[in-house]
C-alpha cells in the first residue's frame, strides 16, 4: 500500500511538471484555451502598475474563446479607495455598462473605454475595498495569437505560449499617454504551478527586459479567492 500511495505520489508530481515537447507558440486551438485559470505570476517594466492597488492587477477566472475569434477574460478586481488622478474622487470609476459581480451576470460592452474601469453595480455605484467580477472583451486581429482591446489606454493582447492543460502565458502591451507598458502574465489551470513553470516564465520574461526584480507571485495574493466561482 506505502509503495502504491508513493508511486501515486509521484505520478501526481510528474503530471505538473512542464513538458517542453508540449508548449504550443503558434496555431493555437483557442477552444482550448477556454476554462477556468488561476493567477500565479505577472512582471512589468512599470511595477506600481502591477503591485497592491494597480490598474494593471487583475486576477483571472475564466477564458472564453468567442465564435468570431475574439476572447472574453474574466477578473477579479479589488476596487479600492485610494484618490485617483483619474478620477479626482477615488480608485473606482464607473461605466454606463454593467458588468458581473459576485456571481451575478449581466451584460456589458464589448469594450471598456480608454482610461475609464468598468462600472460595478447595475446602478453605476462605486464599491470601495470590494472584489468585484468583470469581463473584458478582446478583439482579434490578423495575426496569430493577438487581440486588441481598449483599457487605460490602447492595448494588443499576445498568447506567447501554452501547453493548454497546466499553463498559460500572455504578454499585454498598453500605450497611454504615450507611455508604452509592458506586462506578462503567466496563469496556472491550478492556483500554484511547480518551479518548472515559473522558471519558464523568468526564461520568456528576459526576453522582453525583464528580470526577477520585474516579477511578481499572485498564487496566495488573491485576497477575492473566496468569491470566485
Amino acid at each position: 500500500m506505502a509503495l502504491l500511495l508513493l508511486s501515486l505520489g509521484l505520478s501526481l508530481v510528474s503530471a505538473q511538471e512542464l513538458n517542453p515537447r508540449a508548449i504550443v507558440r503558434k496555431s493555437y486551438d483557442m477552444a482550448k484555451v477556454s476554462g477556468v485559470w488561476y493567477s500565479v505570476s505577472m512582471a512589468s517594466d512599470d511595477m506600481k502598475r502591477i503591485e497592491e492597488n494597480g490598474d494593471l492587477r487583475v486576477f483571472i477566472r475564466n477564458i472564453e474563446s468567442l465564435k468570431d475569434g475574439g476572447l472574453r477574460f474574466h477578473f477579479l478586481f479589488m476596487c479600492v479607495p485610494p484618490v485617483s488622478a483619474r478620477t479626482g474622487e477615488d480608485g473606482c470609476p464607473s461605466l454606463p455598462h454593467p458588468v458581473e459581480r459576485e456571481g451575478r451576470a449581466a451584460p456589458w460592452g464589448r469594450a471598456w473605454g480608454a482610461g475609464r474601469l468598468p462600472d460595478i453595480t447595475p446602478a453605476g455605484f462605486r464599491v470601495h475595498g470590494e472584489c468585484v467580477q468583470v469581463a473584458m472583451v478582446c478583439e482579434r486581429t490578423e495575426r496569430d495569437g493577438e487581440y486588441a482591446v481598449s483599457y487605460e489606454g490602447d492595448n494588443k493582447v499576445f498568447l506567447l505560449e501554452t501547453d493548454y492543460k497546466l499553463y498559460i502565458t500572455f504578454h499585454l502591451r498598453n500605450i497611454r499617454n504615450g507611455t508604452d507598458t509592458n506586462v506578462l502574465a503567466l496563469y496556472g489551470r491550478v492556483p500554484n504551478l511547480s518551479p518548472s513553470f515559473l522558471n519558464r516564465f523568468e526564461k520568456v520574461c528576459r526576453k522582453y527586459g525583464l528580470g526577477p526584480q520585474n516579477i511578481i507571485s499572485l498564487s496566495n495574493q488573491n485576497t477575492c479567492f473566496k468569491y470566485k466561482k
